[in-house]
């Protein structure tokens, strides 16, 4: 028994019985894309958190401005983070000053 385990072993560095571990990759990329979005979507929740309890609205063009400053490399496209922000906001029953290009 040990033999055939070991004679098994020893035909992995065949062509034929390699594995591709190349998708290892694609997890890692994907579960880093995901865990930033999870943070971003925390960071929104706190923000409008805050501003729901000293402001009866969410401006969209301070928010991204405010969460831009703290994640200066974020890779989502201001509209996205705008509607992001709003959505949130409507979650709570906020109104929402749609003014990303005003700010």
């Amino acid at each position: 028994m040990r033999h055939k385990i070991s004679r098994q072993l020893n035909n992995v560095n065949e062509p034929s019985l390699r594995i591709d571990y190349s998708w290892v990759q694609l997890v890692q990329l994907t579960s880093k894309k995901d865990s930033h979005m999870r943070e971003l979507e925390n960071l929104i929740e706190h923000y409008v958190s805050i501003r729901r309890r000293r402001h009866s609205f969410i401006s969209t063009g301070l928010a991204v401005k405010a969460l831009k400053q703290l994640v200066p490399a974020c890779s989502v496209s201001d509209s996205d983070l705008a509607n992001m922000i709003a959505n949130r906001a409507i979650d709570y029953n906020l109104p929402v000053s749609f003014d990303l290009n005003e700010s």
